[in-house]
């Protein structure tokens, strides 16, 4: 019980003292607003990573067997 009650105050206090929200922009500038339009030309940065991951995936070695005896 009182491991709840430090999670409820611990979490009210995170509550009040975070910002509501925050706006980085306004539009009161009389209505002007630009907008940018950005090319998507850059490396596939996705794909990179996608074969980074299969990279780890563990391969199957090939089973040796000691065929040696001893004289």
């Amino acid at each position: 019980m009182k491991t709840r009650l430090s999670i409820v105050v611990a979490a009210s206090a995170l509550a009040a003292i975070t910002p509501a929200t925050a706006n980085a922009q306004s539009t009161s500038d009389g209505g002007t607003a630009t907008t940018q339009t950005r090319e998507d030309d850059d490396f596939p940065w996705g794909l990179l990573g996608l074969v980074g991951l299969a990279g780890l995936i563990p391969r199957k070695r090939p089973v040796h067997v000691d065929t040696r005896t001893a004289r």
